[in-house]
């Protein structure tokens, strides 16, 4: 069983590294699924079908941009434990309060 001490900032760093590494290939397969989805409807004539998924689209490439500033920044600055603890806060915030622009 480990300790939290156990726990090193090598370590810490590389599980960041591969969940923002797994989250942007996600986010980029998703981007492919919808794009070819989006010309599909466009094909069969479904034009209100295709731009709700434009729409998803446009979320999906937003959600990327941000999703490498972020990598960028926690790049510049080593994967600092600190500011990664930092920055988790902002993004908690950020992403807590789209979802509260999401309910009704």
């Amino acid at each position: 069983r480990y300790t939290r001490m156990d726990v090193t900032v090598q370590v810490r760093t590389q599980a960041v590294q591969s969940a923002l590494k797994k989250y942007m290939e996600w986010e980029e397969g998703t981007k492919t699924i919808l794009s070819k989805s989006a010309v599909k409807l466009r094909e069969l004539g479904c034009v209100s079908d295709e731009e709700f998924i434009l729409e998803m689209l446009e979320d999906v490439e937003n959600e990327l941009k941000c999703l490498y500033g972020i990598v960028n920044k926690l790049r510049a600055v080593s994967y600092d434990p600190v500011y990664v603890m930092e920055y988790q806060d902002k993004l908690k915030h950020k992403y807590d309060e789209e979802i509260r622009a999401l309910l009704p």
